[in-house]
């Protein structure tokens, strides 16, 4: 069996199941949010100072610590949902976030999405954006559990991986529900906590399958995701990965050159289950049939290398 492994680069999301709801952090009644006024959004300072619990003092400037802190969201009268942002590295970094993952429905019909975001403005250590491409529900609850934000990834801050895969964006946890309810006109948004399951390690990769010799060799690409998480699993029985892909059209000319074209990212999504097979399609001479599970545990991969 004749297997070649290559590294690549890929955006991509395991988007891990919510266990549990836990505690109630927060319960506001606010006035609507206007997005924009004369062509200009609202200052995300003045915007979450319309809660009055709010306290601006319980997140300090923090130099050194670039992570990204979800604390509020709020559907403006845009039609736009805004998510603010308690960044500790402030103006200090002044680091952007790129892409949120959000589902808009619960337990069995929980599924996220990932969402890019567009940078609104910024005071301090707070920090706005939008949701791009996202529309809300007409729903008189609405839900947002929003697991993971993401910033593109830094080398002057990051550590680059030791593998040999290429990061673009760095993670970090939310676990919170929000939820948003339209009564006579006024929204209230709740918040709760949710239990989520890290994933601590992962290698990007995938294997060579070849499909026999026609005129020229002619191969089938499994790509592969292995993970560990910080919780023991026994089984995994289903995982939606989200990714990014791109036809590259490569030609042979007369003097052996071999000129190729990208064409335009895509993004995607596939559902796989530990009961799904995936296999090449050999037609060229010397030929050989492979098949292998979608999901299996690292032992297992291993085994059939």
């Amino acid at each position: 069996m004749y297997r070649k492994r290559r590294n690549n680069t890929y955006k991509f999301g395991i988007f891990a199941i919510i266990f549990a709801l836990s505690i109630v952090c927060s319960l506001i009644a606010v006035s609507p949010i206007v997005a924009r006024a004369d062509s200009t959004y609202s200052d995300v300072l003045a915007d979450l100072q319309i809660d009055e619990t709010f306290d601006a003092n319980n997140y300090p400037l923090v130099a050194d610590d670039y992570s990204l802190q979800v604390i509020q969201i709020v559907e403006s009268t845009d039609g736009e949902l805004l998510v603010y942002v308690y960044q500790p590295s402030g103006q200090a970094k002044d680091l952007r976030a790129s892409s949120i993952n959000i589902s808009t429905a619960i337990n069995d019909s929980f599924s996220p999405k990932n969402y890019t975001l567009t940078f609104v403005n910024s005071n301090g250590v707070f920090y706005k954006y939008s949701v791009n491409d996202f529309e809300l529900l007409p729903d008189a609850m609405r839900y947002y559990s929003i697991v993971s934000i993401f910033r593109p990834f830094d080398d002057t801050i990051d550590e680059p991986a030791s593998d040999g895969n290429v990061i673009n964006e760095v993670s970090y946890e939310v676990g919170k529900l929000f939820t948003a309810t339209t009564v006579n006109g006024v929204v209230s948004y709740t918040c709760l906590d949710t239990e989520t399951i890290l994933i601590t390690d992962k290698y990007v990769g995938f294997i060579r399958y070849n499909n026999g010799f026609t005129l020229y060799n002619k191969y089938c690409d499994s790509h592969y995701i292995a993970f560990s998480t910080d919780k023991s699993m026994d089984k995994l029985m289903e995982a939606e990965i989200y990714f990014v892909r791109r036809d590259i059209t490569t030609r042979i000319n007369l003097t052996g050159e071999h000129p190729y074209s990208e064409g335009e990212p895509v993004s995607d999504t596939v559902i796989l289950s530990e009961i799904d097979k995936g296999h090449n399609s050999p037609n060229g001479w010397f030929q050989h049939s492979y098949e292998w599970q979608r999901i299996e545990t690292v032992s297992s991969f291993k085994q059939g290398l």
